[in-house]
């Protein structure tokens, strides 16, 4: 249901929005996740300036590092055909987010689930601000994944510094 007390419509169900989080939604085990009934996929990356680090030339190999990830992630369904879209965003990646389900009238939104706050608070932000619903993959955990590795995962390409 809507703002309004209406069905979300079909249509709108099989629109599935995946924002690129972290570098783990290139993961096949994740993208196999998506239900064949996804008739448009929408893949966002968002270039978050309030996380980026201090140095532009870090930013640019972590925005070339997302660009690549996301034609990956396209070329997936592509081969499953699957009309996949890529939308690249500058700003705030909850207000991003968001934006691109109420625009692009999403049904469902994908994420890998992550330990850490900014995943929480996004997740509850995405369940008070919108209609879509959110499925949360959760992926198996490398055995020797360490401390560093866990806290440097933001959910997105830059961390705070």
């Amino acid at each position: 249901m809507n703002f309004f007390g209406v069905a979300m419509p079909e249509s709108e169900k099989k629109r599935i929005l995946m924002p690129i989080l972290s570098k783990q939604e290139g993961n096949t085990g994740f993208l196999e996740q998506i239900p064949k009934e996804a008739e448009e996929i929408f893949l966002l990356l968002v270039i978050d300036t309030g996380f980026m680090p201090g140095m532009f030339g870090f930013a640019a190999s972590d925005i070339a590092a997302g660009n690549v990830l996301m034609q990956l992630i396209r070329k997936f369904f592509v081969r499953r055909r699957k009309k996949c879209f890529d939308i690249e965003e500058w700003g705030n990646t909850e207000r991003k987010i968001l934006q691109t389900i109420h625009l692009k009238k999403i049904g469902t939104v994908f994420l890998v689930k992550q330990d850490n706050q900014f995943y929480r608070e996004l997740v509850e932000q995405i369940r008070s601000e919108s209609e879509a619903e959110i499925i949360e993959i959760e992926l198996p955990r490398k055995e020797k994944e360490t401390k560093k590795e866990q806290s440097d995962s933001r959910g997105a390409f830059f961390s705070r510094k």
